[in-house]
């Protein structure tokens, strides 16, 4: 079974993230590749509240996440990406 590992994004990924984020396939569901791009950029000030991750199976990376608390937000809202 392949193994699956997630490690925090660091500026060593920016260049990757830039490349996928611009694929027909997947700019389709995030839009605008910059403001991603800008948003992980300022991952430890205004974005501190978000943790980005990059996904690898067996020492490749495969893809992009995110996990944030809910309760970082005063209002109540719910979603589904």
């Amino acid at each position: 079974m392949a193994l699956v590992k997630l490690f925090p994004v660091e500026d060593s990924h920016l260049q990757l993230l830039d490349n996928w984020l611009r694929k027909d396939h997947v700019i389709k569901w995030y839009n605008d590749a910059d403001e991603w791009l800008n948003e992980i950029r300022a991952r430890n000030a205004e974005f501190s509240f978000l943790h980005h991750y990059i996904v690898y199976v067996e020492d490749k990376p495969i893809g992009f996440g995110q996990w944030y608390d809910w309760s970082y937000y005063r209002w109540r809202v719910g979603g589904i990406d």
